[in-house]
């Protein structure tokens, strides 16, 4: 049997178009980005010298790991075994994959510490004492051999976007000298367009993996993404670094006192004044005067995020006439028994000319659900008081409470759309 010629050419027109859609399929599969496998690491951890010089009680304690990638946490231990008693303790755990944007932008880094459970002798000296350890993840099964105490360090090659400037040795009048890496959006060298500026603490971790202490934010190509696909305003980041050993001083109002609540000289924290005063009337100014910026309370916004969330919204308080724009990601509310919400409810007024005014400022407040309790409802309760003090939700206050979201670096990253998006884009009024 012959086909027609009009047969013919109906099946010639069906092959090419199935072929284009499976050309199609196959270009748009290749040139989207590769996703990350999921990672499964086992722990080796050799607690010989430790039981050697009794630092361990086999019979009666654990040994675990905590870390920033789930199931890893920081608030709890998954604990490892010792069955064949030689006093090496291993753990096999699977973590996530990670959020949309750490699998778009490149490698993981794990940050990770060995603790020891159910001790009533060590009590706060149960954990490591050295620094995080750090893991790049590759994908693959990897085995983490380490001996309890001793840190190991993943070398991290730089991952920050051209268009960060680096300024290495700013050297502020009070505070000690300091990185600012500054994001700036595509087109800035090509034009004379001013630009809103977001200042953002903990600037170790917001562009670089290789500073970062526990994986990046990826601020950068977030932003860069946003602004080209027209999501967002085209807008400056400014990172400020902060060394570890003085950001519980730095991002503090006010100490932490003992529970009788005298002074002692083992309080922790307290240079917030100063923190503020650094970042409004000394890196501001260099950043208006460096760059092409929009000066103004209304273009001008801090953030950060844990502890950097709690001094932004203090160094707005602070600094009403300067910072218009707030964004607190899993605010520590709970530093000082809460002192922020006291201090909120005293001094926000409008019958006070220095005040932080809803008419005036912008606020995002965020939390992840699995940050604990105690955490989520500390934030419902400064989201309810920003709201009682005339903030109105979903216009000039932004609040979110993300699924299964724990306290890390990683999903602060996965939230840091939808908060650019609210303290430069449009809102309803």
């Amino acid at each position: 049997m012959t086909l027609s010629k009009k047969t013919k050419k109906m099946r010639l027109l069906q092959f090419f178009l199935v072929s284009t859609l499976v050309f199609t399929a196959l270009n748009s599969f290749y040139a989207a980005p590769k996703l990350i496998a999921q990672n499964v690491i086992t722990f080796s951890i050799d607690m010989r010298g430790a039981i050697i010089q009794r630092w361990l009680d086999p019979l009666r304690e654990n040994v675990g790991v905590r870390g920033s990638i789930a199931p890893l946490r920081w608030d709890s231990t998954l604990i490892a075994f010792d069955p064949d008693r030689d006093s090496i303790y291993t753990l096999t755990v699977p973590l996530s994959s990670g959020g949309k944007y750490t699998q778009l932008f490149g490698k993981r880094k794990l940050a990770y510490k060995f603790k020891i459970e159910n001790s009533q002798r060590l009590g706060p000296n149960s954990w490591e004492t050295v620094q995080n350890s750090t893991l790049l993840l590759t994908g693959k099964p990897q085995t983490v051999k380490r001996t309890f105490n001793v840190q190991s360090l993943a070398p991290t090659p730089p991952t920050r976007l051209a268009s960060v400037r680096v300024h290495e040795f700013f050297q502020p009048k009070t505070l000690l000298q300091r990185t600012i890496s500054v994001y700036v959006p595509p087109g800035y060298d090509n034009s004379t367009q001013r630009y809103p500026v977001l200042y953002l603490h903990d600037g170790q971790n917001i562009f670089d993996d290789a500073t970062a202490a526990s994986g990046e934010w990826y601020a950068d190509e977030i932003a860069e993404m946003l602004i080209k696909s027209k999501k967002l305003p085209p807008c400056i980041i400014v990172g400020v670094s902060v060394r570890g050993e003085d950001r519980i001083n730095e991002y503090t109002p006010v100490p932490m006192r003992r529970a009788d609540g005298l002074g002692r000289a083992d309080d922790i924290g307290g240079k917030g004044s100063m923190h503020a005063q650094m970042l409004a009337e000394e890196i501001k100014p260099f950043i208006d005067s460096t760059y092409r910026t929009l000066k103004d309370r209304a273009n001008t916004a801090v953030g950060g995020s844990s502890l950097g969330g709690l001094i932004s919204i203090y160094t707005a308080m602070t600094y009403p006439s300067v910072f218009g724009r707030v964004m607190a990601m899993s605010p520590s509310v709970w530093w000082s028994n809460s002192w922020i919400l006291a201090s909120i409810r005293q001094t926000i007024a409008d019958s006070i000319p220095t005040s932080l005014k809803p008419a005036q400022c912008r606020i995002w407040v965020d939390i992840g659900d699995a940050e604990g309790v105690e955490a989520v409802a500390g934030a419902r309760e400064l989201k309810n008081l920003f709201i009682e003090k005339g903030w109105k939700l979903n216009a000039n206050l932004g609040y979110m409470e993300a699924k299964n979201a724990p306290h890390s670096e990683t999903a602060w990253s996965e939230r840091l759309e939808p908060a650019l998006s609210f303290m430069f884009g449009r809102v309803r009024r």
